[in-house]
């Protein structure tokens, strides 16, 4: 067994002794401020040998990975003791790598693993020494020693450069960064004056942001998002704006990275498939108003021995009836017979059916035998899905929020300001046809009364004879002829010095 799962002879669990080098190594990803951060560091006990940020959408276990790898490369040739506080890449290098590399790096479902890639990299890296050793040690302890003194080094270090600008522009580490510079690009002028507008200066023959990025002509940008997408492993689009931003100033390259991403063939082949979106169902609406109700109860602070509220609604018209209750249990089911055969059927005659929840003030004997002898059909709504009563679930917000404002407003209490209330959700207009559910139920507008206040014709500045002579003549039947008019006295032989106004509302 060991000659077929060992990944080398001299690869231990333990310290070696008296080895050339004792390293470090940690890994971290974490959030701030709404985007997302990766590092890993290699360090000494004292001293910080390697320390970079990793692409944003490496996760804890990807940069754990990473960080030995990178510890046995910088030990070629030598001896190596390295201590990782991570329990996961102890157990890889120990345990799954073997296993995993026996089954060709496949999981059970005959699925690629995860991380490939860096488990591959880790299996090259950890031939590199002449003997290593990859001891766990515990995280953040008090202890003194030299163990815990590296370790801590490792995590600071690890942290700081994980919120440092990307210094890893590729998955695999590629020698030489994409340098669109080495070629010759002519900048055009506006280019080069929206840069100037970004504080851009020229240095060290290139143009510079003040955060030391590089200014990334536009000329370069689909051979940039090419680069740094095919060697970076097939990134998406967000991710891959992500990373140039982090290495140039490139405005306005989202479209470009779109495009690239959707004209590469692997990454087509290997997005995940789009959701099924299944066709919403619906209830047919009934041919006339209040054939259809739907019915459930809403809960409100306690006000004159009511703290609940039996709402009602129509589904064609979205009429709304609202009935104060002291309660909702079983024992509410006479309050529900008696709005239905008191208030509902009177005045709207008999529904083919009614929906509601399954509670028992819904399902009660009783209410079986009043639905079947005025031959009305109960139906259910379906457990835990309220789209069923939309309606009536929607009902139960737009009230209270109503009955809230009116309350602030008067000072009254919620059971005084109901009516007012279904007044208000019964004339307001629908977003979807423009019309309330008063006009859609009784094909007119409501009369909401008002007229101008009455004032003292006196102070009008005319005789107040000439006033109630004028009105009668205009509203008496039948209607005034021009010689009455005329017979009127005339203001402008001096019956009265007040002006004349130049505008009479009657």
């Amino acid at each position: 067994v060991s000659s077929v799962l060992c990944v080398r002879e001299d690869l231990f669990d333990v310290p070696l002794t008296n080895p050339d080098l004792i390293l470090f190594t940690d890994g971290s990803a974490f959030y701030s401020e709404g985007q997302r951060f990766a590092g890993y560091a290699v360090t000494s006990q004292c001293d910080v040998i390697e320390a970079a940020s990793l692409p944003g959408n490496w996760g804890a276990q990807a940069a754990e990975l990473y960080a030995p790898a990178r510890a046995c490369q910088l030990a070629t040739g030598k001896t190596i003791s390295i201590y990782t506080d991570s329990r996961y890449a102890f157990g890889v290098i120990h345990c799954h790598i073997h296993l995993w590399r026996f089954r060709g790096f496949q999981t059970a479902t005959g699925k690629p693993i995860q991380h490939l890639t860096l488990v591959h990299r880790l299996l090259n890296a950890l031939q590199a020494p002449c003997a290593v050793a990859i001891v766990h040690c515990r995280a953040h302890t008090r202890e003194n020693t030299p163990v815990t003194q590296g370790n801590a080094l490792a995590d600071r270090a690890t942290k700081a450069a994980a919120i440092q600008p990307l210094a890893l522009p590729t998955l695999a580490l590629a020698s030489t960064p994409f340098l669109p510079l080495q070629h010759s690009l002519t900048v055009p002028s506006p280019e080069l004056e929206h840069w100037q507008d970004f504080r851009a200066i020229w240095d060290k023959g290139a143009w510079q942001m003040p955060d030391g990025r590089l200014c990334l002509p536009r000329a370069a940008y689909p051979v940039a998002a090419r680069w740094h997408h095919d060697n970076g492993g097939h990134y998406g689009t967000h991710v891959l704006v992500e990373i140039i931003a982090r290495l140039w100033f490139a405005p306005s390259i989202q479209t470009v990275c779109s495009a690239i991403v959707k004209s590469c063939n692997t990454c087509q082949r290997n997005r995940p498939a789009p959701p099924h979106r299944h066709i919403q169902g619906g209830c047919p609406l009934p041919a006339a108003p209040f054939q259809h109700l739907q019915i459930d109860f809403s809960d409100l602070p306690k006000a004159s021995g009511n703290k609940h509220l039996l709402i009602l609604v129509c589904s064609l018209t979205s009429w709304v009836e609202a009935f104060p209750t002291a309660n909702c249990t079983a024992s509410t089911v006479a309050t529900v017979a008696k709005v239905l055969l008191w208030d509902i059927i009177p005045r709207f005659g008999v529904p083919a059916s009614i929906d509601s929840d399954r509670g028992a003030r819904f399902a009660s004997h009783v209410l079986k035998q009043i639905k079947g002898g005025l031959g009305i059909s109960h139906s259910f709504h379906t457990p835990y899905h309220p789209q069923s009563s939309g309606k009536v679930e929607r009902m139960n917000r737009d009230p209270k929020i109503a009955l809230s404002k009116y309350c602030q407003e008067t000072g009254l209490k919620w059971p005084q300001v109901l009516p007012i209330v279904l007044f208000y959700l019964c004339t307001r207009p629908t977003r979807v046809l423009g019309l309330s559910p008063f006009e859609l139920l009784y094909w007119h507008l409501p009369a909401t009364g008002g007229s101008l206040p009455r004032v003292d014709i006196s102070l009008l500045g005319w005789g107040g004879n000439h006033i109630t002579t004028s009105v009668s003549l205009l509203t008496g039947s039948p209607p005034c002829s021009l010689e009455s008019l005329s017979a009127l006295p005339d203001r402008a032989s001096g019956g009265s010095s007040s002006p004349v106004p130049a505008w009479c509302f009657v």
